[in-house]
């Protein structure tokens, strides 16, 4: 987006009537930006862009905004996905934290993904753990006890079993990975409590309810 454009978006924006220099200095400084006497635009042209243009560094999913982070040469959204469907289980009083899916929602969930967003593999988690290590409070939430040292920011939702019971809230979370195990009847699926965070476990497809991220590969 050119400077010009994203003037005139922040002087409608803030109420300025003219988008020149001074207007939008004056409008920034109404919104408490420090901006000095001698300031050219080019000193204030990250200012600008993160007034003028809302949800950055978040993707749109279905209507819903997600923040996310990069790490390494992946970006991965910081929260788990929370559009509701018909087979979709919320684990808390709100969707705050994020829902639980059975795999059955996958192919809805990628027709609701921008191009280049997609539900990780088994190699995009272990990437990031050659990254970020195997301790898990490092990507645990402070809501949650963590330090999320690596601002991925994990819940502690536990999940749903093969018998339709939930379990584990505050002690363990999992995520599905988009990989066969060696059945194709289970995924594997990644788990992760303060002390550890691994792929090397599995879950039945057709029963079993998990969170997910999503990734994208920053080329």
């Amino acid at each position: 987006m050119s400077i010009s454009t994203q003037l005139t978006r922040l002087a409608q924006n803030v109420g300025a009537i003219n988008a020149d220099t001074n207007a939008i200095f004056e409008a920034l400084r109404a919104k408490g930006v420090d901006v000095l006497a001698n300031a050219q635009l080019s000193d204030v042209a990250d200012m600008i862009e993160s007034i003028v243009i809302p949800h950055q560094n978040e993707v749109e999913i279905g209507g819903r905004w997600y923040p996310y982070v990069q790490i390494g040469n992946k970006l991965w959204t910081t929260e788990s996905l929370k559009n509701p469907t018909s087979n979709s289980y919320q684990p808390n009083e709100t969707d705050k934290y994020g829902l639980l899916y059975p795999y059955a929602d996958f192919t809805s969930i990628n027709n609701l993904l921008p191009e280049g967003w997609r539900i990780p593999t088994k190699s995009d988690f272990e990437d990031l753990i050659t990254i970020c290590g195997d301790v898990g409070s490092n990507y645990i939430s402070e809501e949650f006890g963590g330090d999320n040292t690596n601002g991925f920011n994990a819940c502690l939702l536990g999940y749903v079993n093969q018998s339709g019971q939930y379990l584990n809230y505050g002690n363990r979370g999992y995520l599905w990975t988009s990989t066969d195990y060696t059945s194709s009847e289970y995924l594997w699926n990644v788990w992760y409590q303060p002390s550890a965070f691994g792929v090397d476990d599995y879950a039945n497809k057709n029963t079993t309810k998990l969170q997910i991220r999503l990734v994208k590969d920053v080329t």
